[in-house]
């Protein structure tokens, strides 16, 4: 009896994984644009004309992080079907080469995005909680007072009044570099890694050996007594 042996491609899980990236993308696609055009300039402008303008800075910004997320989640998958014909095909190995290299690129844009939006809304909740406590507001009290030179703000006012002032920069910090390319890598692999490696696999069988033909070729030629007969 042969023996046979079936490998299913696990092609249910591996789409689930591929929509469960895009949409992992869509809200890492969201921080990052908010990001993007929370500091972007607000004095390039286009006019448009007709009362029209368009902030340039915003559009190329929100741009470049829509096309490095694509790049992050499906350049990979890319970079490894070209790359499986690459030595046969050396057009092939330069596409596949390209593919990886827009990957690292959009990587790259990607994490300074989402890190900078780590940074950004973490700082904007130490100044919205500070701006709410009691010092704070003796601090502004105090400044009133000592812009009308009817007193002085004091070393204690002044550090109030800094952790109250909205960012204008993000403070990255190691945890936010680490914390996005984390993410970032989490989103590659749903998007690209785990189909590339579910729909890779093929069903295989394994072929029944072949019967063995009998020794001798023909046997009655050879019997003795059907030769005398």
């Amino acid at each position: 009896m042969s023996k046979s042996y079936t490998l299913t491609p696990p092609a249910k899980q591996a789409k689930a994984l591929f929509w469960g990236g895009m949409i992992a993308l869509g809200a890492v696609e969201l921080g990052g644009v908010t990001y993007a055009m929370q500091t972007a300039s607000p004095d390039q402008v286009l006019d448009l004309g007709g009362g029209l303008a368009l902030q340039t800075d915003v559009v190329l910004k929100a741009a470049m992080q829509i096309a490095a997320g694509l790049c992050l989640a499906i350049g990979p998958a890319v970079a490894a079907w070209q790359w499986r014909g690459a030595r046969r095909n050396k057009t092939r190995r330069a596409y596949a080469w390209v593919a990886i290299a827009a990957s690292i690129v959009g990587f790259a844009i990607a994490a300074g995005n989402l890190s900078g939006y780590r940074a950004w809304t973490r700082d904007q909740h130490v100044t919205a909680a500070a701006a709410e406590s009691p010092l704070y507001r003796v601090a502004l009290a105090n400044a009133a007072r000592a812009e009308a030179g009817q007193g002085y703000l004091s070393a204690s006012d002044r550090a109030a009044l800094r952790a109250g002032e909205a960012p204008t920069t993000a403070q990255r910090t190691l945890g936010d570099w680490i914390g996005a390319g984390l993410t970032l890598l989490l989103v590659s692999a749903m998007g690209s890694g785990f189909q590339v490696a579910g729909a890779g696999r093929a069903k295989r069988t394994r072929r029944p050996k072949a019967a063995r033909r009998p020794l001798g070729g023909n046997v009655a030629a050879l019997d003795p007594a059907r030769r005398r007969a």
